[in-house]
């Protein structure tokens, strides 16, 4: 299994974002309330990375990276605890997020999400 790139740094610490997550089932009712129940029997991790300023050679890593492993999965290495998760890109049908060129040797890089397999 492929790990996320370690030549790229994890993310800027005002854009990493951590959740965890649990999917429910709700069925509503006529008479206005709500019946809920746990959808999965665990709870899942949802991360969020970005860059204010990356490397254009990191960013063409990263691309690559990510052309190489859409529909898979890899580990990712949690940037303060060290825990390594097996993650997935998390919205693969909305593609890489737009990057902004910040110059010719920096990109600007927002919310490229990953969800624990």
């Amino acid at each position: 299994m492929a790990d996320f790139p370690s030549t790229i740094r994890t993310s800027d610490w005002m854009l990493f974002k951590e959740r965890p997550r649990k999917r429910q089932i709700k069925t509503p009712f006529e008479a206005g309330y709500v019946q809920s129940s746990a959808g999965n029997t665990q709870t899942k991790m949802e991360f969020t990375i970005g860059w204010e300023w990356l490397l254009r050679t990191e960013y063409d890593i990263l691309l690559a990276f990510y052309k190489a492993n859409l529909g898979g999965s890899f580990n990712f290495t949690h940037p303060i605890t060290g825990t390594v998760f097996i993650v997935r890109f998390f919205e693969e049908e909305y593609g890489l997020p737009e990057a902004d060129p910040m110059g010719t040797i920096h990109v600007k890089l927002n919310a490229l999400k990953l969800e624990e397999v």
